[in-house]
């Protein structure tokens, strides 16, 4: 049943930001057929003609909603009312559809979103007031709570600062915007998850090491929500590549940006700087608990249902880390790809990893090799002094599992069938000559496993 509920809220958030990614377009960008249509509707009476369509058709949504909202509201006001409606899992869906019924008008329906966000800033103070506890244990935990409320409202400065505006703008592509921004309105969900299981379980007269024990509580049960964290990690070396290429070479997104940016909200960061805070947040989360053990006394319940939290958090961030590293392996191999001509094929393979490159000599002149688990690239420069980037012809494409390797002193000499004799730093040779070996041992063992 755990795992139901779980796939049910992930299904939630997934389809909260959907929704509110679209909602903007139709609201900011609605067509002339669908203005008209608007006029001639009235308004929802009941949560039944909001809540149903959230399975059916996303343009019935916008319709709908559209229809109670005013032209001349604030666009941010406007923005910021939606991503506080659809922010929530299930429960929050409900309440917000049942805020949209009962508005008959713009000012009602202003004066809904506005109660809800004023509920949640009153609830932050609250909690910073439970937390008042000066012992070491007190402070850890204080550090925990308080900066998920401001990594929280760092996510919602993405969202509302910058990802918006672009979008409105529509100065740049939908593939673009994605590799940009990707999943923050989904993990803006999971910290608020994450803050409400906070505020739903603690109370003022709670004892300090029942707060331990919540938190171990909490975070395990949002252990799976965090996974969420691999794709947006994993893209994210992607999204600071593209971040400067669009600032380079598209002055509509580098001045929207810009003027971003001086938004007070930000406090003088820029953008990336809010991009990377999930990558950062997501790393913080095994040191807090490393404190916490530290601290906790090991007899206490409290430290068993910590521990387990921990070790819950170091599998979860193992795989994100993991996920990243692949991501950027990828990213590297397709860089690779770029660079070198004559290739027979394409470099990129699931199952490939990069694993190193280097300068070698053939006959007294230059080569550069590039290594990968299965497959070693001989080629030679192709560069001028005057270019800017690297680039390379194909000389020899060496699958590992077919070749011969050995070395002599300095000398690194490859059969397959071709023979190259690669001459070196000596114990650079002996570097590649003992990786080389080992991914070929890895190769046939892989191999050997897979007849069984």
């Amino acid at each position: 049943m755990e795992g139901k509920n779980d796939e049910a809220r992930y299904s939630i958030f997934y389809i909260a930001s959907r929704i509110e990614e679209m909602l903007c377009n139709k609201i900011f960008n609605p067509t002339t057929e669908n203005t008209k249509k608007v006029k001639k509707k009235k308004g929802p009476q009941d949560i039944g003609k909001i809540y149903p369509l959230l399975l059916h058709p996303w343009k019935e949504i916008f319709s709908t909603v559209f229809e109670m909202c005013d032209q001349n509201w604030n666009r941010r006001e406007m923005t910021n009312a939606m991503s506080s409606i659809f922010m929530d899992e299930m429960e929050g869906l409900i309440l917000s559809a049942i805020n949209i019924s009962k508005a008959t008008d713009i000012a009602k329906f202003r004066q809904a979103t506005l109660i809800n966000r004023n509920q949640n800033k009153m609830s932050h103070r609250q909690t910073i007031a439970l937390m008042e506890d000066d012992s070491p244990l007190g402070r850890i935990v204080a550090e925990i709570i308080d900066t998920e409320y401001a990594y929280k409202k760092d996510l919602e400065i993405v969202h509302n600062v910058f990802m918006s505006p672009i979008q409105i703008k529509n100065i740049i592509s939908r593939e673009d915007y994605q590799t940009l921004f990707g999943q923050i309105t989904t993990l803006i969900g999971v910290t608020t998850q994450l803050i409400n299981n906070w505020e739903e379980k603690v109370k003022p007269d709670t004892d300090i090491l029942v707060r331990c024990y919540i938190i171990g509580e909490i975070f395990i049960e949002m252990a799976s929500f965090l996974k969420l964290y691999t794709v947006y990690c994993s893209h994210h070396p992607e999204a600071v590549i593209l971040e400067t290429e669009l600032r380079d070479n598209n002055e509509d997104f580098a001045n929207t940006v810009k003027i971003c940016e001086s938004d007070p909200e930000c406090r003088g960061l820029f953008m990336g700087s809010f991009l990377i805070k999930p990558v950062q947040r997501i790393c913080k989360y095994p040191l807090f608990f490393r404190e916490l053990l530290r601290t906790i006394p090991d007899e206490e319940e409290a430290y068993s249902k910590v521990s387990e939290a921990a070790a819950s958090i170091e599998a979860v961030v193992g795989v994100v880390n993991e996920g990243r590293r692949t991501a950027e392996n990828m990213m590297r191999t397709m860089e690779i790809e770029r660079l070198i001509s004559g290739l027979s094929t394409s470099l990129v393979s699931p199952a490939r990893r990069f694993v190193q490159e280097g300068d070698f000599e053939i006959k007294g002149k230059n080569a550069h090799l590039f290594l990968f688990n299965d497959l070693l690239l001989v080629t030679k420069s192709t560069s001028s002094v005057f270019s800017k980037k690297d680039s390379f012809k194909i000389k020899g494409e060496i699958p590992l599992i077919e070749s011969n390797i050995s070395a002599s002193n300095n000398t690194l000499i490859v059969h397959s069938p071709k023979k190259f004799n690669l001459n070196g730093n000596p114990s650079v040779v002996n570097d590649w000559y003992q990786k080389i070996t080992q991914l070929k041992s890895d190769i046939e063992e892989n191999q050997i496993r897979s007849n069984v």
